[in-house]
């Protein structure tokens, strides 16, 4: 599965791409970093909700999400 196109920026940006912010926030892009951040921080807040609610023994994260270029 490729990641989609994030959505456009309220200045009126361009879409990009999963790839494409996290080249842009390993570049320093404050705005990429800032999405990346948001992102993880609620998706932490919903696996610990839901440890909360299910008591799983384990959670397991994967997902094929895109490197930097190095």
């Amino acid at each position: 599965m490729q990641a989609g196109p994030v959505g456009q920026g309220r200045a009126g940006g361009s879409q990009q791409s999963l790839r494409d912010v996290i080249e842009s926030a390993a570049g320093g892009d404050p705005a990429c970093r800032r999405v990346l951040y948001e992102a993880g921080r609620y998706l932490g807040r919903a696996l610990a909700n839901l440890a909360k609610v299910m008591a799983p023994s384990v959670i397991a994260v994967g997902a094929s999400c895109p490197r930097p270029a190095r």
